[in-house]
């Protein structure tokens, strides 16, 4: 809604005018509009807290990953060495006749698996 004012005045051959432009009623569109915003606002902060909690939490899988990881890896390294020195015993004594060529050969595929599972780590 608007309201005019204008007045023209006569043999001067001019037109004067105000002009006012002021909202009586918009049928509860403004309080509206104003609910909605803050309701968009606050979902906007949700938003970001689920951010930020979705950050937090994907890094702190990450880190015990990443320890889960490291300790696979130091239990592997730890078989391999306790595997060498176990085929190192076994060819001791396959020489000196106390064991068969049957373990020595177990041995050597323990040993192989257990670097496998190394690299694999």
């Amino acid at each position: 809604p608007q309201i005019r004012f204008r007045f023209i005045l006569p043999f001067v051959e001019r037109e004067s005018g105000v002009f006012a432009d002021q909202l009586l009623w918009d049928f509860w569109r403004t309080p509206s509009l104003v609910k909605a915003s803050g309701a968009s606002l606050e979902s906007s902060r949700h938003k970001r807290n689920a951010t930020v909690n979705d950050v937090i939490l994907n890094t702190k899988i990450a880190y015990y990953n990443l320890l889960i990881n490291q300790n696979i890896y130091e239990t592997n390294r730890y078989e391999v060495e306790e595997f060498e020195k176990k085929l190192e015993q076994t060819e001791n004594f396959v020489k000196l006749g106390r064991k068969s060529r049957l373990d020595l050969t177990k041995a050597r595929v323990d040993m192989g698996h257990a670097k496998l599972n190394l690299l694999n780590s």
